[in-house]
């Protein structure tokens, strides 16, 4: 159970880093871009390297196991959740058009 908790605290650390950094990307992608589809790749691409970059040094082996295209699925997976979060989070306007097309009230 000790390892259990040693790397509970290690992913939110290491997680919590990526996130910043991700944010930080997506925002002066945002910037510059103002298009979705900009942000999901910019954020899609970054995930994608830290998560090679991390298994290539700490885990040799683990991509030949999951196979590369079920770990670029599950990274474009996560890009797009993040991508919407932020898209929405900082465009309110376009969240509520989205949400009255989606939901009708």
């Amino acid at each position: 159970m000790d390892w259990v908790a040693y790397m509970t605290i290690a992913h939110f650390l290491v997680f919590g880093a990526i996130g910043v950094g991700v944010t930080l990307v997506a925002q002066q992608v945002e910037l510059r871009a103002r298009h979705p589809a900009t942000v999901l790749f910019a954020i899609f691409a970054v995930i994608e390297w830290v998560f090679l970059l991390g298994a290539f040094l700490a885990m040799p082996g683990v991509l030949a196991v999951l196979g590369p295209y079920r770990v670029a699925a599950a990274n474009l997976l996560a890009a797009g959740g993040i991508a919407t979060f932020l898209w929405a989070s900082h465009r309110p306007e376009a969240w509520e058009k989205l949400k009255h097309r989606v939901i009708p009230a």
